[in-house]
């Protein structure tokens, strides 16, 4: 019988000729209340383009914000199909959706203060072993770094789920620190169950992300990418 993991590869297959990292997290007690019986996570995460990453050394463009959203929509269409697989199986799963568009963050009133969601990715993400937070709060993967969107489904189903990562592994460097145009990061190496208030300014982040994406693109977003793309890990040779 093939197994849980092989299953999820082949949706992702069908879906995407981007490469991509997948894991398993135990989640209980760390997960909203109404799914506290989704003891389960399975992150999937799809890599970015190089060269439009490469691009946004100086800040976004209109390219990547198109790669970007097209990424989230084929994460969530995955999920989804992740989701529907499983619950065949007579498990029940649901899909913690890929990033807000701003025109949805309205829907969340609670957003605007904290510009904290429901369940944040990257806490499956480093459940799973698949990587750890930055310095500048982004999810540094072992194989892509910061490369990569990531999409998350929990579930009831028993999986055999990877190592936690508690702790940050960017050492001594400050590469995205000093690119970062918002100042946003105080260079405090984050730690499981730190706040990211305690090492890093959401609300400069997307201030500056605003400006950017105006002046450089000429739309109402909050996208900037500068540390995604400063960031040496998984960065190509001559990027």
């Amino acid at each position: 019988m093939q197994d849980i993991k092989s299953k999820i590869e082949k949706i992702i297959q069908r879906n995407t000729k981007n490469e991509y990292i997948i894991d398993f997290s135990f989640l209980e007690g760390l997960v909203p209340k109404k799914f506290k019986k989704l003891k389960y996570g399975i992150t999937i995460g799809i890599k970015l383009d190089d060269r439009i990453v490469d691009d946004i050394a100086s800040g976004p463009t209109l390219e990547y914000a198109e790669h970007y959203h097209q990424l989230n929509t084929t994460l969530n269409k995955i999920a989804g199909n992740t989701k529907n697989m499983l619950k065949r199986q007579g498990y029940e799963a649901e899909v913690i959706k890929s990033t807000l568009r701003t025109k949805e963050e309205k829907k969340y009133p609670n957003y605007f203060k904290t510009l904290a969601v429901e369940f944040p990715h990257k806490t499956a993400a480093t459940r799973s072993g698949l990587g750890w937070i930055g310095k500048s709060a982004l999810f540094i993967s072992y194989e892509f770094g910061p490369r990569v969107r990531l999409v998350t489904v929990l579930t009831n189903k028993s999986l055999d789920c990877g190592q936690p990562i508690k702790t940050g592994l960017c050492g001594t460097c400050d590469i995205c620190i000093k690119k970062c145009p918002a100042k946003a990061s105080n260079g405090r190496t984050w730690t499981a169950g730190m706040k990211r208030e305690d090492f890093y300014d959401a609300h400069k982040c997307r201030e500056t992300a605003k400006e950017l994406s105006m002046v450089r693109m000429g739309i109402d977003e909050i996208m900037c990418g500068i540390c995604i793309a400063a960031c040496p890990i998984g960065k190509r040779e001559g990027g």
